[in-house]
């Protein structure tokens, strides 16, 4: 083997390690030695474990980290769109007339089959004003969510599967 061969064998992505070595010199605020190689050691095992579950997620069909990245950040851009807003409803509904209120259950069927998966939805949906994630059947393929105001039942579950269930499978799954 070449050394070129060998370099790229131990190193695959090195400016990705040399992303995360110099980011975790940053977050140390140190130089010292121990600091260096410590942050060395760290950023050739992240960027080895990187790379291959990058070659996995490949092979397996799912998309590439990148994208998955991609698509979480535009999760918690929406996430937080819908937090801001649902404050605001929230707010004038509270302060309006209560007994025009609607509050109600509904269950979601889920298409997520993974617990990480399941859980952030539940933690998303509870986090947005106006709803709370109340329980999880035992075959954790129905989510039972408490609306403030839920005028539409079935509008409410296709609200949650294709802001938060769709874009929460596309980064696990």
């Amino acid at each position: 083997m070449t050394f070129t061969g060998l370099l790229r064998n131990l190193l695959p992505r090195p400016w990705t390690a040399l992303w995360l070595w110099l980011t975790w010199l940053l977050l140390n605020q140190s130089v010292a030695p121990a600091q260096l190689l410590l942050g060395g050691v760290l950023a050739i095992a992240l960027a080895r474990w990187a790379s291959t579950h990058h070659r996995l997620a490949h092979r397996s069909g799912r998309a590439p980290l990148g994208r998955r990245i991609a698509m979480a950040a535009r999760l918690v851009a929406t996430v937080f769109a819908d937090i801001v807003t649902s404050n605001r409803q929230v707010a004038r509904l509270i302060l309006g007339r209560t007994d025009q209120l609607k509050p109600g259950f509904v269950w979601v069927r889920l298409d997520l089959q993974q617990p990480g998966a399941i859980n952030l939805l539940c933690a998303i949906v509870t986090m947005t004003p106006g709803t709370v994630s109340a329980e999880l059947s035992d075959d954790r393929k129905w989510l039972l969510v408490h609306g403030l105001d839920v005028g539409d039942p079935p509008a409410l579950a296709a609200l949650i599967k294709a802001r938060y269930e769709t874009p929460v499978r596309e980064i696990f799954e």
